[in-house]
Parts: C-alpha cells; sequence; structure tokens
C-alpha cells in the first residue's frame, strides 16, 4: 500500500523480525513453526495489492480471527532501508512542509523496537565471531541524513531545528542528553524544563 506525501492520517506497519537462537532451537523441536508469517494478496496482474500477517497456529487465533491487515507489513528479511522508504520519508517530506510528523515503535520486549529504531549500534564493521558485522542504521539516523539532506537541497529557506532524546519508563520522563548524574527526572504530566534556544541551521 503507498501513502501519499498530503496524507495526515495515522498509519500502522508492523515487521516480523527474525527468530533469536533460542526460538530457532525451540521452533525445531515444534516442526520449525513461527506464531506468525506474511500473508499476500495479488491482483489478476499477479502483483501485491495488500500484505497482512497470519497466525500460523489455528488453534490459538484470537477469537476466532488468525489473519490481521494493516498499512504496511515487512517480513523477516525486509531491511531498515525497505522500512523507512515506506513509512518514514513521507513524515520527514511532511515535516519539511510544514506538518506535524510522529514516529514510534510499539511492542513487547525483545520485538525489535530498538533495533528499528536505533539500529545495531555500530558505527563501523566489527568482526563478531568471526564474521564482520557492518553497521546498521535504525529509523532514527535515517531521519537525520534525509532531513538535512532536504535542508541542504533547499538553500533559499531559513530552517530552525530542536533536538531532544528522552526516555519515558515507568511514566517519567528522563533527559538522554544531559550527563546521567545530574540529569533531570520528570513525572508525566508534569510542567516541562526549561531549554536553551538553538541555533538556526540554513
Amino acid at each position: 500500500m503507498t501513502q501519499s506525501s498530503d496524507s495526515g492520517s495515522v498509519k500502522v506497519a508492523v515487521r516480523l523480525r527474525p527468530l533469536n537462537k533460542k526460538e530457532l532451537a525451540s521452533s525445531k523441536s515444534n516442526k520449525g513453526l513461527r506464531a506468525w508469517r506474511v500473508h499476500e494478496n495479488r491482483g489478476i496482474d499477479g502483483k501485491v495489492t495488500q500484505r497482512s500477517i497470519r497466525q500460523t497456529d489455528e488453534e490459538k487465533a484470537i477469537e476466532g480471527k488468525s489473519l490481521f491487515s494493516f498499512d504496511e507489513v515487512f517480513d523477516e528479511d525486509a531491511a531498515t532501508d525497505d522500512i523507512y522508504d515506506a513509512v518514514g520519508s513521507v513524515i520527514v517530506k511532511g515535516a519539511v512542509d510544514g506538518r506535524n510528523g510522529t514516529i514510534f515503535a510499539y511492542g513487547q520486549t525483545g520485538s525489535g523496537k530498538t533495533y528499528t529504531m536505533q539500529g545495531n549500534g555500530l558505527t563501523g564493521s566489527i568482526p563478531k565471531d568471526g564474521v564482520e558485522t557492518e553497521a546498521v542504521d535504525g529509523i532514527i539516523q535515517k531521519v537525520a541524513w534525509d532531513l538535512f539532506g532536504r535542508i541542504e537541497s533547499d538553500p533559499a529557506r531559513e530552517f530552525l531545528l530542536r533536538a531532544s532524546f528522552v526516555e519515558v519508563y515507568n511514566e517519567t520522563i528522563r533527559d538522554l542528553l544531559h550527563d546521567h548524574d545530574d540529569a533531570e527526572h520528570q513525572s508525566i504530566g508534569s510542567s516541562s524544563a526549561s531549554s536553551k534556544s538553538p541555533k538556526k541551521t540554513k
């Protein structure tokens, strides 16, 4: 499914991550079954018209339903580049054009939220278990590259950028750009702390 650049509605995308070592060992004893798989609907021309996720175990289907459709569905072979191109770039373009935009990841522990948003945390290739592991950018890095690329391509405009990096845990907001010793903590709903005015960037 495509998204128009002027769309202001909420879009929901689902990413299925690969099984980890523990899950792979368990799946072998369970005939290799995964909890979910991608289901594709195709038109008469053979092109994919819609992708959904289907529970592999029909007996565990939620209230008798095993097929769930979303705006975008990515299988375990999808790269973060694919996800950003489908759901991220249009939001950055809208922000540059003056519209509000939000991207956030939601899911249970271990579902791949941090990897999707922040990548694998590497800045270059390092050997791991005898194999070179390349750095993989997440959505956050891709937003930054895209945003500054759009700013650079429009020198006639003046842009004002503000950046914050916070953690929300147990209804408490923690500013991750401050040192841990003197970082300010706020409960959600309290008044926001003042911040210095950012510099203007062209």
